[in-house]
């Protein structure tokens, strides 16, 4: 009744709060999830997110036994970080039952067969599901162990490449011009010729070339004096030799001692000296001025006759070393170094073969940033990629003694490994290959009764570890060799 003034009307309002009782039922949620997602600790795939597991049963009994098995629920962004919110293939299933372990301790998860993964928007065409064995180069998650010398500090910093696992961005074999900054480096990781390089240098010039090819060695100086555009005097002289280890009569250089003279005026420059040593050396030795500063460089690659390509500089008349900053003493040209951590280069000034700034060690073993090829297979039974172990080897002939000690007819199908090429031989740093069967190597002609000329010949070699059956070294042999980037399924 409504109030008659004077007086006083008072209203009661029940607020109080209960505890629902206990269900006695659990809750079952049907979801999708992208297919094979990391788990939450991002170290290995969600357990319940594979392929074999799909349209099975999961009881979950809290939230870090969901995420464990499902991985975190993902929602989408824009490239500029803006949440898409109402997108399709955000995995609202999976934060609802995230959200419902919040407030019970059970319930049952069943993951629909579908990848959400594979209704994401594409401009390339579809590709479907790998097949069967294809290989993946993660060329992301890959160290390639790339470790540059600073001759100042006399130490190594790790260098993380540009990995190229497209043709469009390749050019003659090497890297477009067009990518990367001067001192980058870059891998080729794509489907390509044995015989050719995989590891670049980006050079002063803006141009790319092969890490320990004649080119890197023009670009990456031995010697560079520091004094620049210093006076000269005209008629001071210095004198270069080339190591008596040199052998004059095959394609290397020839030996022995020149004498530098320091032009007359106008020319008594810097630029005139390095006239003066180009005009005597037509090849091996190579003068060019960077910043007014001479810089010589060794440009013969080591080989077996040529193990440690340098120079050794004297003092002539006057001081135009003292003028150009150039100590006289031996200089070893920059070198491209492929040894695991146990036979780290010794390249500082106190070691007898002291290295400019700019050479490279690869460092083949796995320890710290070391070189670790990852590398994995697909599995269609599981819809996922199987990690693949891929130990580094300096030869064929050492991989097979290594992996089986009694001469390999007993390495297991699809073995594989990585071979770092010989010091005398940085055409190529690294070479996948696999093992194509087990057991003994059988060659079986395609030539049913042929005609075969008498005295010709046919040149069959074998390893020195195995007499059947073993990794052939050479890129024409391949009876049991098969080039590992034919199988590669690449992604960056």
């Amino acid at each position: 009744m409504a109030l008659v003034s004077p007086g006083v009307e008072v209203t009661v309002i029940d607020q109080s709060q209960y505890l629902p009782s206990a269900s006695s039922s659990v809750p079952l949620i049907v979801l999708a999830t992208a297919q094979s997602k990391a788990n939450a600790a991002g170290t290995a795939i969600a357990a319940a997110t594979t392929k074999s597991t799909a349209s099975k049963l999961y009881q979950v009994t809290s939230q870090r036994d969901l995420v464990t098995l499902y991985g975190n629920p993902f929602f989408y962004k824009t490239t500029n970080g803006t949440p898409i919110h109402g997108y399709e293939l955000n995995e609202y299933g999976l934060l609802a039952a995230y959200s419902l372990l919040a407030s019970t301790n059970r319930a049952y998860i069943l993951r629909a067969d579908i990848d959400l993964a594979d209704f994401v928007g594409s401009i390339s065409r579809p590709s479907g599901e790998p097949d069967n064995g294809t290989y993946w180069l993660d060329t992301t998650n890959t160290s390639w162990g790339i470790f540059e010398f600073n001759a100042s500090t006399g130490e190594f910093t790790n260098k993380v490449p540009y990995v190229l696992n497209d043709a469009t961005y390749v050019s003659s074999d090497k890297p477009k011009d067009i990518i990367g900054n001067i001192g980058d480096y870059a891998v080729l990781a794509y489907p390509q010729d044995l015989t050719k390089s995989s590891y670049f240098f980006k050079t002063r010039y803006n141009t790319w070339v092969a890490v320990g090819s004649k080119e890197w060695l023009q670009a990456v100086p031995t010697v560079t004096g520091t004094n620049s555009n210093p006076t000269l005097t005209g008629g001071n002289t210095f004198t270069i030799t080339i190591p008596s280890d040199i052998d004059s009569s095959g394609t290397v250089l020839s030996k022995g001692t020149v004498t530098v003279v320091v032009p007359g005026a106008p020319n008594n420059t810097v630029d005139g000296v390095a006239t003066d040593i180009n005009n005597k050396y037509a090849q091996y030795v190579e003068a060019t001025v960077i910043s007014g500063k001479l810089s010589i460089a060794v440009t013969a690659n080591p080989t077996d006759e040529v193990k440690v390509p340098r120079i050794t500089i004297a003092a002539g008349s006057g001081t135009v070393l003292a003028d150009l900053g150039i100590s006289a003493k031996t200089y070893y040209a920059p070198s491209f170094n492929i040894n695991p951590s146990a036979r780290m280069p010794l390249w500082t000034a106190s070691q007898t073969q002291p290295r400019p700034t700019g050479s490279v060690w690869l460092k083949t073993s796995t320890a710290g940033n070391g070189l670790n090829i990852n590398l994995s297979k697909y599995n269609v039974a599981t819809g996922s990629y199987n990690t693949v172990n891929v130990p580094s080897f300096r030869t064929s002939d050492l991989a097979t003694a290594t992996l089986d000690s009694s001469g390999g007819a007993s390495i297991p199908k699809d073995t594989v490994f990585a071979q770092t090429q010989e010091v005398y031989d940085p055409s190529q740093a690294v070479v996948l290959y696999k093992r194509l069967a087990t057991g003994a190597t059988v060659v079986t002609g395609s030539v049913a009764s042929p005609t075969i000329t008498a005295n010709n010949e046919i040149n069959v070699t074998p390893t020195s570890f195995s007499k059947s059956n073993e990794m052939q070294r050479s890129i024409k042999q391949k009876t049991d060799i098969e080039k590992w980037s034919k199988h590669f399924c690449f992604i960056s």
